[in-house]
Parts: C-alpha cells; structure tokens; sequence
C-alpha cells in the first residue's frame, strides 16, 4: 500500500516509517528540512514537502503519491520548561484544530481509502481507579483542549463512507526529547509530577504506537485506546528515582486548581485498550514500564 506520513520524523514517525516499510508498504514521509528529508530517505522513504495548513498543497501530496492511506501523527508539545506557559501550546493545537481537518478534507477529495488520525488519552476526565474506555466522557482543556477536533477530522472520512481512525495515545516515552528532558529535571531536583502517587497515567512507549498505527490499516472506523499496561505516578516516580539516582519530586497539590495545564497532569486516568486489543489483534509492544524505562535509560 501506498502510504502518506504527516509527521513522519517526530517522536512516533521516526519509529512508524520503519515499521511501515517493513511490513511491505511504500512510505512517502512529509519533511519540513532537507536533514529531515535525508532522514527519510535513510529510512528508506520517499521524502515529500507539504503545508497541512493549505488543503491543495495535502492534496497534491496525496496524489502525487497514490497513497491509499494517509497517516497524520504531527505534533508541536513544547518542551518541559515552556509545558506550564499556556501559549507554548498555540503551534500543537493549531496542528489538531486546523491542520487535522485539512488534511482530512484533501484525504476525501483525493479519494483516499483510510485516514489515521493521532490524539491522546490525556484528555478524558479524571475516573481515579476506574477503567477509562472510548465511552469515557473527556475533559478538553489546556493541553488537551483540542482532542475533540482530532476526531472530528477523522470522522470527516466515515461520514463519507470511507474509513476514518483516532488512535488515543497516552504519554509517550523513548528515545525522544521529552524523556530525556524529565530525566535530567529528576536529576536536578526539579519536580516533575502532579497529583497523587496513587494515580494512574497511560504510557505509551513510541514503538507500541508505531505498531498500533500499523495495526490500525486494517481496522473498521472509530475511535480507539492505544497505551501499554496503565501504570501508578509512584511507579513512575520510583523508575525516574532510580535511573537518575535522585527523589522524585511532585508540584504541590494546590497548583491543580490554578491551572488549566496542571488539572490536565494531575489527572488519573486508567486507560483501557480492550476495543483495540480485540478489534485489530493488536498488543502493546513494551508490557512493563519499569523494565523498558530502565532500558531506555541506560543509553543516555
């Protein structure tokens, strides 16, 4: 299949280009830099450039292409120390506000079969320790305030008759920039968990989601949960305690009420990916946090 990847060399493409192509599809990757594009090519992709903000440019892209499928998982999250500023979030939510649809509409007119939609599972309310399905009511604000217009470009697609897929990520790990970012934090003493360490937090590692993208090629419209095995923040804390050698330290409580950003955080949200597991045989790649944290850390 030929397939077209927005976002092709952030946190998950960079996982998902390989993976694609190593279960015999044809990638075409969007590129915003000639190094990223020569990182495409390594990979063995075909480098395109597109503006998601202009529904002719995605077009073109699409048809150049032949793709049969389009993929958008681009994302702008600002770095760790600019999370908490309200505004760092302008370029991420413009990406999910505007672009999302955009190329959902140029998926339609270029008469592609499946759009495959990224969102994240940060943006359902706070259920404690109950089970969070796709049935689950959300909470968008901060952050997350644009969840719900990720799925409505998806549901562009469906509407149509043709086949339009949210995956709901949860908080990803690996070897990308965030990661590293909260390591060092934990090293230096700075906080970086809210709420309580009873909580829990879905954990997406990258290379699950690469599979669980692949997976998704095949399955039926809808909205889908895509996270390894839920994880308590004291687990969190206690791998981050570990790798850095240092305490793991949580913002004060009263920060939650202040900002819209840190309600988000400060969230338990027990994610279950039942419906995806059953509906595309899918399983999550990493089944243990502690021991896939640990291995990723030692190659910092």
């Amino acid at each position: 299949m030929d397939i077209l990847v927005i976002g092709a060399t952030g946190a998950v493409g960079t996982c998902l280009v390989p993976a694609l192509i190593a279960a015999g599809h044809t990638v075409h990757g969007s590129a915003r830099t000639p190094d990223k594009a020569s990182q495409l090519e390594s990979q063995g992709a075909r480098a395109v450039t597109v503006d998601v903000f202009a529904t002719d440019s995605v077009t073109r892209a699409i048809e150049a292409s032949r793709a049969q499928a389009v993929i958008n998982v681009a994302t702008h999250v600002p770095a760790l120390g600019r999370a908490p500023l309200p505004w760092a979030w302008t370029s991420h939510h413009r990406l999910r506000r505007d672009a999302s649809h955009v190329i959902a509409h140029a998926a339609l007119a270029a008469g592609t079969d499946v759009l495959i939609q990224e969102a994240t599972s940060l943006g359902y309310a706070d259920a404690g320790a109950q089970w969070i399905t796709e049935a689950s009511p959300l909470r968008p604000r901060g952050p997350v305030a644009t969840v719900p217009h990720a799925q409505a470009a998806a549901a562009v697609m469906s509407r149509a008759g043709k086949r339009g897929i949210t995956l709901m990520f949860g908080k990803f790990y690996g070897e990308d920039v965030m990661t590293r970012e909260k390591y060092h934090a934990v090293r230096r003493g700075t906080p970086v968990l809210l709420g309580s360490p009873h909580d829990w937090v879905p954990m997406t590692h990258v290379e699950s989601a690469a599979s669980a993208v692949v997976a998704a090629l095949d399955a039926p419209s809808g909205i889908y949960n895509v996270n390894d095995a839920p994880v308590t923040k004291a687990e969190i804390a206690d791998q981050y305690s570990r790798v850095a050698g240092r305490e793991t330290r949580f913002y004060p409580q009263f920060l939650m009420v202040l900002s819209a950003g840190a309600e988000v955080y400060g969230r338990s949200q027990r994610v279950s990916t039942a419906l995806f597991e059953d509906t595309a045989s899918w399983r999550p790649r990493v089944t243990s946090f502690a021991d896939s944290f640990a291995e990723v850390a030692e190659r910092w």
